[in-house]
């Protein structure tokens, strides 16, 4: 990374160069537009004094030469001596105002010797630590409170992986040589486990975080935050995945009872005209199910968009075509990366993926395989009034239909047919019900912000590290439910209880 400008920690203005070595632009984007407006007023105050304390200088200079050669009678030598008293006066008091805003412009916009001896690309080092953090700073910075961090930290046991390689700190291998011995960081497990919250809940660059927060090398960090996300990828994959569905198989009733509670309850309704209707809810939900199963679409960067040299009139890159193309899709006209998510009436999700945005529902359904998956983990499970009974999810007309445990809308096969008034009934009810799957994707962009930029996922890089990165999003949100609960678990929606965050971590 290129060393970072000199900047002055007061106002962020950058150290001054020689006007010839400074382009117009860079003398003023670093201000401001109110701090562009300031020292513009300043600079042309400065300019128009300067120029006035000159004209009296020089007028003061003409009148002290004709006193010399001035040959007169004493009035008109006071005469003289009045002249050169009031060009004096306003000589030194345009002098003055001129050594005014020289100084104002010195204190505002010059950098310090001591500034200009400090190094150029970090800040000083803070080890910042978990109990360094009041509530309202760990919940502006992570989104989660002091004491949900030390406890979601506890659980993470960064220090018990740690010890199990006879290591205090995070060893980071760089991949370079010095003197022939490989180099590596050491950074502290609760720096880096508050820098990476810090990342995707903000959304926010490396040298941003690091200038506000951390401290120290900038490098280092990157090498960190992947490291840290493809340990909780890796650690909690069974946890997260739709295999994580196997530890609430036990609940499929309990989740069955809630969707058909919540389908039973009567809703008002405002028509155009103002008037108010209640709309019944259904007698009984004649499917059984357990959760919800919709995708989601991230936008990413453009894959290989670049030149394949640095010169003018380079060629693309020969594998940008078909790179670009294996992530598109037509639907949404954009690049990006796509995950399938079962969402329990508890707040808690199971994702697969993320695969390329190209492939549609359906097609991400057979990929995932998750309904043989859910007719295998119910297999002789739930036996009720003298038959088996198998628990599905619900998804809407982009799925695949007719299999066991993905259920859809009814729908019509053939031109002329039309839904009976019970089937359309049962069409609308489970409408309002699915709304809670997209509130969850929401809660996920409002909670961690790096999920709505395209540049925080990269493609096609040296290291890429997106589907990690997006996989932890969906863990944390998890966690977050978990903590603080969410509108799916609430009495007013479903009002099943999430699960207590140690239980939902368990390995």
């Amino acid at each position: 990374m290129a060393p970072r400008a000199k900047r002055r920690r007061t106002n962020g203005a950058r150290r001054r160069k020689p006007l010839r070595e400074v382009t117009a632009n860079q003398r003023w984007l670093h201000l401001s537009a109110g701090a562009v407006s300031v020292r513009t007023t300043l600079q042309s105050v400065w300019r128009r004094t300067s120029l006035v304390s000159s004209y009296s200088s020089f007028l003061l200079s003409v009148a002290l030469t004709v006193e010399r050669l001035a040959v007169g009678t004493a009035a008109d030598m006071a005469v003289i001596h009045h002249v050169i008293q009031l060009f004096s006066m306003n000589t030194v008091c345009f002098m003055s105002l001129l050594q005014i805003w020289t100084r104002i412009d010195h204190l505002l916009y010059d950098i310090t010797a001591e500034e200009e001896d400090q190094p150029q690309q970090f800040t000083r080092h803070t080890g910042l630590q978990l109990d360094d953090l009041s509530d309202p700073q760990a919940h502006k910075m992570t989104h989660f409170y002091h004491g949900q961090l030390v406890w979601l930290y506890r659980l993470f046991d960064l220090d018990g992986f740690l010890l199990s390689i006879d290591e205090t700190k995070v060893p980071l291998d760089t991949g370079h040589m010095v003197n022939n011995t490989p180099t590596r960081y050491l950074i502290d497990p609760q720096e880096l486990f508050l820098f990476t919250l810090t990342k995707v809940a903000t959304g926010r660059t490396n040298q941003s975080i690091v200038d506000e927060y951390f401290g120290g090398d900038y490098t280092r960090w990157s090498y960190g935050y992947r490291w840290m996300l493809k340990y909780i990828d890796q650690r909690y994959e069974d946890i997260l995945g739709h295999q994580g569905l196997s530890r609430f198989v036990k609940e499929f009733p309990r989740f069955h009872r809630a969707i058909e509670r919540f389908v039973q309850k009567e809703h008002t309704r405002e028509q155009l005209d103002g008037s108010w209707i209640v709309i019944p809810g259904l007698i009984y939900l004649p499917m059984y199910l357990f959760g919800f199963v919709d995708d989601s679409l991230y936008r990413s960067n453009t894959p290989f968009s670049g030149p394949r040299g640095d010169y003018v009139g380079a060629a693309r890159k020969e594998e940008y075509d078909e790179t670009q193309r294996a992530v598109y899709t037509g639907y949404k006209k954009f690049h990006g990366i796509k995950v399938e998510t079962v969402f329990l009436p508890n707040g808690i999700t199971t994702v697969y993926g993320p695969v390329s945005a190209r492939r549609g529902d359906a097609g991400l359904l057979q990929m995932s395989n998750l309904n043989a998956f859910l007719a295998w983990i119910q297999y002789g499970v739930f036996f009720f009034s003298g038959a088996w009974v198998v628990y599905s999810i619900f998804g809407d007309s982009a799925f695949s239909i007719g299999l066991k445990c993905c259920r859809l809308y009814y729908r019509t096969f053939t031109r002329g047919d039309q839904l009976s008034e019970e089937e359309k009934k049962v069409n609308n009810a489970p409408k309002a019900v699915r709304i809670t799957i997209g509130k969850n994707y929401a809660t996920i962009g409002n909670i961690f912000r790096i999920c709505e930029s395209p540049e925080a996922f990269k493609l096609a890089k040296k290291n890429p590290y997106s589907l990690e990165q997006l996989r932890v999003c969906h863990l944390l949100t998890n966690c977050y439910v978990c903590l603080n609960g969410d509108q799916a678990s609430c009495d007013s929606t479903f009002g099943c209880t999430p699960p207590k965050l140690e239980d939902y971590l368990q390995l």
